[in-house]
């Protein structure tokens, strides 16, 4: 049997050991070594393409797929030692919510005993279809909510970027300390404004099996050219800046991942449902005759 395995990125020293497990077991195995960026990441083209029987994806959680199985891997790890050395940068907050990627999840009940026990109110919320304080780089929902603060456990800044207009903490695991990120809030909204007055718009699509959204993008070139706008559907597998050298456009609209608009792609970028908003109501006040 034919397998490709895919890991993210913080996952890859172990890309080897995991190849081998299934070797051992008689399979052939491929490691694919391009981004993972989630659950809706999926390499099938690359498995069809190697003629694989199996996508086996690590480190995630995703929807049933035939053809591929997905490998939560939950990290047991201790971090109290971790937070009970940085209180002190949460100092002036009292309550904080605390959320974490998928292979952290646990710990966010180590972060509550810590934070309870130091005079702090710790939230943990448990959205649908997640487990208790989970979020994902599109679905924030467990950073939602009242709170002085937010706590987030896990690797880097990815996750964490995406949280709301919060004070927003970063107990990164592999760095062993607990830092705070900027909210970068006036960038977006200055996007928006620069969209308001673009004339030619590059409609971002992705071919990634989560993030594809045809029929948005349909309907935003459908809305945009209503309101007198020039609007361009441009496809990709990884939406990156230097594959848009020489595309002559005033703004791009992103229908994948929405937290593509915190990237550099050299002009404003804005997330397909912000311009619905703006250019619908912009169409429906002219036909209002206001």
């Amino acid at each position: 049997m034919r397998i490709l395995i895919q890991v993210p990125e913080g996952l890859k020293t172990r890309a080897l050991r995991i190849a081998e497990e299934f070797e051992r077991k008689g399979a052939t195995v491929f490691i694919s070594c391009e981004p993972c960026y989630g659950a809706c990441d999926l390499r099938l083209r690359e498995r069809d393409e190697l003629g694989a029987e199996k996508l086996v994806h690590f480190g995630h959680e995703g929807p049933e797929i035939p053809g591929v199985e997905y490998v939560p891997l939950i990290e047991k790890i201790d971090i109290r030692d971790i937070l009970a050395r940085n209180l002190e940068k949460l100092h002036g907050y009292r309550t904080i919510r605390i959320c974490a990627s998928l292979q952290f999840c646990e710990a966010v009940f180590q972060a509550a005993e810590v934070l309870s026990t130091n005079g702090f109110e710790p939230v943990i919320s448990t959205p649908p279809g997640l487990r208790p304080g989970q979020i994902l780089g599109c679905d924030t929902r467990a950073a939602e909510g009242p709170c002085d603060a937010v706590l987030f456990i896990g690797s880097g800044r990815f996750h964490a970027r995406g949280i709301g207009k919060k004070p927003v903490f970063v107990l990164d695991i592999e760095k062993g300390t607990v830092f705070e990120i900027g909210i970068n809030e006036r960038k977006y909204t200055v996007a928006l404004e620069l969209a308001k007055h673009s004339s030619v718009f590059g409609i971002l699509v992705s071919t990634k099996p989560g993030q594809k959204k045809v029929e948005t993008a349909l309907e935003v070139k459908k809305v945009l050219e209503e309101n007198g706008k020039k609007a361009f559907i441009l496809v990709f597998d990884e939406i990156k800046k230097e594959k848009l050298m020489g595309i002559d456009v005033d703004c791009y609209v992103n229908t994948a991942c929405p937290r593509i608009v915190e990237d550099d792609l050299g002009k404003p970028v804005v997330n397909a449902g912000d311009i619905l908003k703006i250019f619908k109501r912009s169409n429906e006040n002219k036909c209002d005759g206001r």
